[in-house]
């Protein structure tokens, strides 16, 4: 998943199962930009 963190600060120091971390207000921006069952690909 793509999500957000409300402390920034910790968005390298935690675990993670896989999930893309984003501070809350850039995760709130790039919700407004892409649409639903938009395909993702990692590079």
């Amino acid at each position: 998943g793509i999500h957000g963190t409300p402390d920034p600060s910790r968005i390298d120091k935690t675990g993670s199962h896989g999930c893309v971390r984003l501070t809350n207000w850039d995760a709130e921006e790039l919700a407004k930009l892409v649409s639903k069952d938009v395909p993702v690909k990692f590079m």
